[in-house]
């Protein structure tokens, strides 16, 4: 089992952009978001093998937020998992992903990984139930974040929408504080990590793609154009409401986006926000 691949960065920074490229990757699985792994982590830390225990692993999984995203045969899995015979929650948890790789995706699943904004707050945690796990930080002009924010709360309500806050100041302050926290997190506990920003992402494509499968150890291969061509493309409709993006090809006009939205007083004051932390 490879170490996992998460995926961090503040909420409209690109994560599921980059999820969904380093997903079309033919050998990697990293699923549309959603938690459990840290949701039952709690009950199952100390999993060991047995079939009652995995029934209702099974059984909680399927009532974990966003699940229903992945679309998973609840039978088949259990039949996977009890086949498997799984004598920890680490490879327990890595075997639903494989699962989902290969009956989902029709993968051979080489790598797996995740991406949750919400991990932001659980780096701790991630980093004690699998260690020396390899991550990758996305990181946007604050900007066209503040403006992506905005742009959300005119979208319609769905069950998963993100609450944002519509107030600049504390947009601001929430995209500096959450980086802060990557960063210190990085520091703190001496990881090796791959930083990459939104704007290099779709400007230098190609480079990027090369510099990623080169942190992860694969080939960049038919990336590009699996994600292009959206062979793998897994993005369910829970979540599309605010990521009709994903739909379209890499698209260089995104940046910058906040020049069309914010005035030239909402701008400065982003700025004397976020202008120490942005690089």
């Amino acid at each position: 089992m490879n170490k996992p691949i998460f995926i961090l960065g503040n909420p409209r920074s690109g994560t599921s952009l980059l999820r969904s490229i380093i997903n079309s990757h033919d050998n990697i699985i990293i699923p549309p978001e959603c938690g459990f792994l840290q949701f039952l982590h709690a009950k199952y830390q100390g999993f060991n093998f047995s079939i009652k225990i995995l029934n209702t692993f099974v059984e909680d999984l399927f009532l974990t937020k966003k699940i229903e995203g992945w679309f998973l045969d609840k039978q088949n899995l259990k039949e996977y998992l009890f086949q498997k015979k799984p004598n920890n929650y680490q490879y327990l948890v890595y075997l639903v992903y494989k699962f989902y790789g290969e009956t989902n995706q029709n993968k051979k699943v080489l790598y797996w990984g995740d991406k949750n904004n919400y991990y932001l707050h659980h780096l701790d945690l991630l980093n004690s139930i699998f260690v020396n796990s390899r991550y990758i930080q996305i990181i946007r002009e604050p900007k066209d974040v503040v403006s992506s924010y905005l742009n959300v709360h005119r979208l319609p309500n769905s069950k998963y929408k993100p609450r944002f806050s519509n107030n600049i100041s504390d947009i601001a302050y929430e995209w500096l504080n959450n980086n802060k926290i990557i960063a210190s997190f990085f520091e703190r506990e001496n990881i090796q990590f791959l930083k990459i920003t939104y704007e290099e992402l779709l400007l230098y494509t190609d480079a990027t793609i090369q510099k990623i499968s080169k942190y992860i150890g694969v080939q960049s291969n038919n990336i590009l154009d699996n994600f292009n061509n959206k062979k793998y493309f897994d993005e369910p409709s829970i979540t599309m409401g605010w990521k009709q993006k994903l739909n379209d090809i890499i698209d260089k006009n995104n940046i910058s986006n906040h020049k069309k939205f914010l005035t030239k007083n909402q701008i400065e004051l982003i700025d004397s926000i976020t202008k120490q932390c942005y690089t």
